[in-house]
C-alpha cells in the first residue's frame, strides 16, 4: 500500500485531467445552450483547457509538492466541491 511506499520515499500524486474535455458534454456537437448550461455547474465559469492540466502536473512534478502524496488533483473549475 502506499503507505509501505511512503517509507521508501515513492510519492504517488495523480492530477485528473485526462481528456480535459471530458466533462463537456457532446463537446463534438454544436449544442451551445447543453454546453453554456454545463459550463454554468463549473464555479470558476469556464471548462479545462490542457494548459490547465499541464499546469498541475508541473506543480507535481516540482520541488514544491514534495510532501504531497497519495492524492488526485481534480482540474476541474472547483466542480466536484
Amino acid at each position: 500500500g502506499i503507505l509501505q511506499r511512503g517509507k521508501h520515499c515513492v510519492q504517488i500524486r495523480e492530477p485528473d485531467g485526462g481528456d480535459h474535455r471530458r466533462h463537456e458534454p457532446d463537446h463534438d456537437t454544436d449544442d451551445e445552450e447543453r454546453r453554456a448550461k454545463f459550463r454554468a455547474s463549473i464555479p470558476l465559469g469556464r471548462f479545462s483547457t490542457a494548459l490547465d492540466v499541464a499546469n498541475a502536473v508541473l506543480y507535481l512534478a516540482s520541488d514544491e509538492a514534495a510532501f504531497i502524496s497519495g492524492v488526485c488533483i481534480e482540474v476541474d473549475g472547483a466542480r466536484c466541491v
